[in-house]
């Protein structure tokens, strides 16, 4: 039997027109750090490259795994996003997740 490799996501590059500013959100509203164009966080780097931003509509998008209910519903609300998906200000979807109690 072959055994899976240990993969896990590294990073996620995002298109952004201005993608300074971009970081800058994510720092302020996702607890990122920001770098010039790019963010990083526990274990996690997104990289806004400058370009043209992505049309989205396709359901290309990313996700953000929270624990507790209740946190999650008052900072969804705070950043003006959903439990399901929400769209930055350069069209990326996100979405602003939790698991489900077992």
């Amino acid at each position: 039997m072959i055994s899976k490799p240990d993969i896990r996501l590294d990073h996620v590059n995002l298109l952004a027109t201005n993608s300074e500013w971009l970081a800058d959100r994510y720092a302020a509203n996702f607890g990122f750090q920001a770098n010039n164009d790019f963010v990083c966080g526990l274990g996690r780097l997104l990289v806004f490259d400058k370009s043209e931003a992505l049309d989205s509509k396709n359901n290309v998008h990313f996700g953000f795994r929270c624990g507790e209910r209740d946190p999650v519903v008052s900072w969804v609300n705070k950043i003006n996003a959903s439990l399901e998906q929400s769209e930055d200000p350069e069209g990326n979807l996100f979405e602003v997740y939790r698991e489900a109690e077992e």
